[in-house]
């Protein structure tokens, strides 16, 4: 056998001769894995030939006759290459430099259109690819589809499919990504759109995304047959071969007696690259590039967001066309700048720790509120559940322009170890009086109004997020990122007026004019 142990090339390309038909012909992708580097595939063409051998229908006779194949090139969609000059090797700017575009080798039995340069056998091109009848449900985006063959992990999720045993109405079914139907065992009929087909693994990812159910981030309707003409335009990987998985005896032999060679026959989910104008409601007008195993970039037109999401749903980045922006991670969010690091909010700032709330300064610490001398702005509410403590190495200082009030409901303690000083103004007016009559009270400081937000957990027995109804998350923000199926209620701000937020103000020179 000229291979023995994966797809190859023959040594040499069979059936050299001149056919003045120069075609092009519909060719049978049989043998790669080019030693030259070129990219050239073995072709099976069965109009050169009096008789195929293989037979879909039966995989212990996929193969072809290696003298029945023709070696042929790639025609590239785009290349080009500069010019070699000057005899330094060593010299980047002297050597060529290749650009373009490249894409891999379909898999066995992938059909190609072959044509043959001035009718030479030996000047094969391979000049596009044929897909194969009803073959293009997931090309390019993985769409999905409401009849799918259940699996365990859809019953555990509780998504329903509109065909098998335990159907429901199409209108209650759940929509997740599908692989193509198997076409072995089924006759291709007009109703091929409603053919049971295989989940596909983007399934379990969108599960642990928690985007089972989200159109607008997770699920996807992308695909070549979802209208005709399609306004799908995009491209998706073979992914690799799933090593794993079933084998499939095929490739080419030197005797009708050759079983050929096993080879993986299926694959993991490749990536997707999408560029969708949507269907004909307006909907799914985005662009989308998604990695096999998850991770995506997504501009979604129709629903005006910007979506950045891992794999895992443990970390996610979300922009509005209303401009909130949105970061969401299960584990630290970190930021470092040797140079200075500066936020402003024409409104209000929010911070809250479940744990400890640590600031250090290596030089001061300066904290001042209503720098614009707002009329009742500037007050300093400071609420401890608990002791509070300060301490200052060097001279601590309190100074009020008005009253000093401190008010306890126990003992007031103070403690020198040096002299103690206390003076007021003097006289009549402005005695010290000891426990003659009561001074002011002091305020209490007004406590930080608190949100509910609803608390996003692995539910236990679906094992799909959801929203959990025990518990709320309590926090100091109207809104908080959460993991998906994140809420998103998101409060609609409107900008400040001028006057109303100190560092916005009329400048003393706008009223003059020129």
């Amino acid at each position: 056998m000229a291979t023995s142990t994966g797809p190859g090339l023959p040594a040499a390309a069979q059936n050299k001769s001149v056919n003045p038909n120069a075609g092009p012909y519909i060719g049978i992708v049989k043998g790669y894995g080019d030693d030259t580097g070129m990219g050239r595939i073995a072709v099976y063409i069965p109009a050169l030939v009096s008789q195929r051998i293989s037979s879909e229908v039966d995989p212990t006779r996929k193969h072809e006759l290696i003298e029945n194949i023709v070696l042929c090139n790639l025609a590239l969609p785009y290349y080009g290459r500069t010019n070699a000059q000057g005899a330094t090797q060593e010299n980047y700017d002297n050597t060529t430099k290749s650009y373009g575009m490249w894409f891999p080798t379909p898999d066995i039995d992938s059909q190609v259109l072959v044509i043959f340069v001035e009718g030479d056998r030996e000047k094969g091109y391979i000049i596009s690819y044929i897909p194969d009848a009803f073959m293009l449900h997931m090309v390019p985006g993985i769409p999905v589809s409401p009849t799918f063959h259940s699996t365990a992990r859809t019953k555990e999720a509780k998504l329903f499919s509109a065909a098998g045993k335990n159907k429901v109405a199409a209108d209650k079914a759940a929509q997740v990504p599908v692989a193509e139907y198997n076409k072995i065992g089924h006759k291709t009929t007009l109703e091929w759109g409603n053919i049971p087909r295989p989940v596909h693994p983007l399934s379990d990812t969108l599960l642990a995304q928690g985007l089972q159910g989200d159109y607008a981030r997770g699920l996807s309707t992308s695909g070549a047959q979802r209208e005709s003409p399609s306004n799908v335009f995009g491209i998706s990987t073979p992914g690799p071969l799933n090593d794993s998985g079933p084998e499939q005896t095929q490739g080419l032999v030197d005797k009708v007696e050759d079983t050929g060679y096993k080879w993986p026959s299926s694959r993991n989910s490749g990536h997707t690259f999408v560029m969708d104008d949507g269907d004909g409601s307006g909907e799914s007008q985005l662009i989308r590039l998604r990695t096999g195993t998850g991770h995506q970039l997504l501009l979604n037109d129709t629903d005006g967001i910007i979506y950045i999401g891992n794999a895992t749903g443990s970390a996610w980045v979300e922009m509005t066309n209303a401009g909130q922006i949105d970061v969401f991670s299960k584990q630290d969010v970190s930021v470092h700048t040797e140079g200075n690091m500066n936020f402003l909010a024409d409104k209000n700032v929010r911070i809250q720790s479940g744990e400890d709330l640590v600031m250090l300064a290596g030089h001061n610490l300066r904290v001042e509120t209503n720098p614009g001398n707002v009329e009742g702005k500037g007050h300093a509410h400071m609420h401890i559940n608990g002791n509070m403590k300060m301490r200052a190495m060097g001279t601590f200082n309190i100074k009020s322009e008005d009253w000093f009030n401190v008010t306890s409901k126990e003992a007031i303690s103070i403690t020198t170890l040096a002299c103690m000083y206390i003076k007021s103004g003097g006289g009549k007016k402005n005695p010290i009086k000891l426990n003659t009559e009561a001074g002011n009270q002091a305020e209490v400081p007004s406590v930080v109004p608190k949100y509910a937000t609803p608390w996003i957990t692995l539910e236990s027995t679906s094992k799909t997020f959801k929203v959990d109804g025990t518990y709320e998350y309590t926090t100091a923000m109207q809104r908080v990122p959460m993991h998906e199926p994140d809420e998103r209620t998101h409060q609609t701000a409107e900008a400040p007026a001028a006057g109303t937020t100190p560092h916005i103000t009329e400048k003393k020179t706008a009223s003059i004019s020129n």
